[in-house]
């Protein structure tokens, strides 16, 4: 099987698949593969590539699912050095859209500055600050927060920790914006508006579509995770 997906990974780089998703949604971290909107007759191949660009490791994922694939190749991604993930149709034999290409080195770092969101069921990513608010928040994940309204624009929770701060003034509040309130109350905030308070920055969420509808219009639940 594996020699079978070699000869089919070479025929995709053949044919010139650039490195971004089509139609599909996927996303990789640099522990699991996110796959979204995959046709039902679409198989999600995981390649892992050597520095010289030969083939490492591969394992197939049947339609959209999340892939835990540093579980399953822990061997193989000890002498990889790149992923690459491709969607196919196994049975007529042809690629369905384009390849997701990332070096290892690259998620690694960019895992340490991200973190993902859950409410109600919705997932959203957010991208962290660079400072130790957000390093400190983010090593106490996870963590699931009964976060309260407040004013139609956001929830809060007071932890039972404080977090460093370094608050400034940011005069707008934007939609998505993830701040530390004093030293101690994680604010999310879901609209944007001008304000006259300070906070610490500790990220932002970067897609924030459906996310006022996420959250609705009371308390809610909210899980902070890596």
């Amino acid at each position: 099987m594996k020699k079978v997906l070699s000869v089919l990974l070479a025929a995709a780089v053949s044919l010139g698949i650039c490195a971004c998703a089509g139609a599909e949604n996927i996303s990789v971290t640099n522990t699991e593969i996110k796959a979204e909107n995959i046709p039902e007759n679409g198989t999600v191949i995981a390649a892992l590539y050597d520095r010289d660009g030969a083939l490492t490791g591969v394992r197939t994922y049947r339609g959209s699912e999340t892939a835990k694939y540093a579980e399953d190749m822990e061997k193989e991604i000890k002498i990889s050095d790149s992923i690459k993930v491709y969607v196919w149709d196994m049975e007529k034999i042809q690629p369905l859209g384009r390849v997701y290409a990332a070096s290892l080195e690259t998620l690694a770092e960019e895992e340490s500055n991200t973190m993902t969101i859950s409410i109600n069921g919705k997932s959203f990513n957010a991208e962290l600050d660079d400072s130790p608010t957000a390093e400190a928040f983010r090593n106490s994940l996870p963590m699931t927060l009964d976060m309260s309204e407040l004013n139609g624009n956001e929830k809060y929770y007071y932890l039972d920790s404080s977090l460093p701060t370094n608050a400034s003034k940011p005069g707008t509040i934007n939609t998505g914006d993830i701040m530390l309130y004093g030293n101690n109350c994680v604010v999310v905030f879901y609209k944007t508006f001008s304000t006259p308070y300070s906070y610490t920055r500790i990220g932002r969420i970067t897609d924030t579509s459906g996310l006022e509808d996420a959250v609705g219009s009371g308390d809610v639940e909210i899980t902070f995770s890596k």
